[in-house]
């Protein structure tokens, strides 16, 4: 008579199923979070994009104000993702600085901003929106009175 194989004794491991089950979960509850944190960064693009311009912005009023070089200060997007700090006056300026925006981030529009030497104000209340791959729209306004403020719609 043949022997039957001895009893192994009882081995604690996970089964196939256990291990797909887990690995699924994890895949389920790590997709929204990726994409939260993608959005997430991409909001914090936009935020740290305008103030940069906005902080540019101030940086022309106070050069403009303090009558530096003896000429007047503006800033202007030179394409949808990038603005210049100028010097000199509308149509006959010279580039200070250029300023890329975070990526995934353009401007709605073009814009040219001047500061009056000496005044450090503009003729203009203008309006700069930027917004992000997703949609969301920031705006830096510039006041007359050569003030910045931006805010999130």
């Amino acid at each position: 008579m043949p022997k039957l194989p001895a009893k192994h004794p009882l081995i604690s491991a996970f089964s196939l199923i256990e291990l797909l089950l887990v690995v699924t979960l994890i895949g389920i509850f790590s997709v929204p979070l990726f994409i939260t944190y993608r959005t997430s960064r991409s909001n914090q693009a936009l935020r740290a994009s305008a103030e940069g311009l906005a902080n540019t912005l101030r940086s022309a009023h106070i050069l403009a104000r303090e009558a530096k070089d003896s000429k007047n200060w503006g800033v202007a997007n030179s394409n949808n993702s990038t603005y210049d700090l100028l010097s000199g006056s509308q149509g006959k300026s010279e580039k200070f600085s250029t300023v890329a925006l975070d990526e995934g981030i353009y401007f709605s529009d073009g814009f040219e901003i001047w500061y009056t030497i000496g005044t450090g104000e503009t003729k203009d209340e203008r309006v700069v929106e930027l917004v992000n791959q997703n949609g969301k729209t920031i705006q830096v306004q510039a006041l007359t009175s050569g003030v910045v403020e931006v805010s999130e719609l």
